[in-house]
């Protein structure tokens, strides 16, 4: 079942295929398609004729520009563009205009230079660095 969440934007010619799950707040410009299963979540601005390959995940707060070719899953807050798209930095002007903190939009920024910048695979990175405390403190 394809469930579509509340105010979201989605302009000429958006194709939302089977299975697909979209939450709130987001827009999808012209000629926009997603295969089967894609899941975005809240806040997404997806440029014109960007095509999002089945089984996606897109995180919250992201964009992505326009004639993009997306083929994996792209993280929160993350800029990403390109066929295939490519993350090239954090959503700052989106985090802004939804209340994100300094101090918040800093750790964000500092999570991608470790993850994206620092030439290290995500295994390494997450093995190297674990951290003691959760998530929910």
């Amino acid at each position: 079942m394809t469930k579509i969440g509340s105010d979201n934007l989605f302009m000429v010619n958006v194709h939302i295929a089977h299975d697909c799950i979209i939450g709130n707040n987001c827009i999808l410009a012209n000629n926009v398609t997603l295969g089967g299963h894609v899941k975005i979540e809240d806040y997404v601005i997806i440029g014109g004729m960007t095509a999002i390959h089945q089984n996606c995940i897109i995180g919250s707060h992201v964009m992505i520009g326009g004639c993009s070719g997306v083929s994996q899953d792209v993280p929160p807050f993350i800029l990403a563009q390109g066929n295939h798209a490519k993350p090239f930095g954090i959503n700052i002007e989106g985090l802004k205009r939804r209340g994100f903190d300094k101090k918040t939009r800093i750790a964000i920024r500092n999570a991608y230079k470790i993850i994206y910048r620092s030439g290290n695979t995500l295994e390494n990175i997450f093995l190297h660095n674990p951290r003691e405390e959760s998530f929910d403190n």
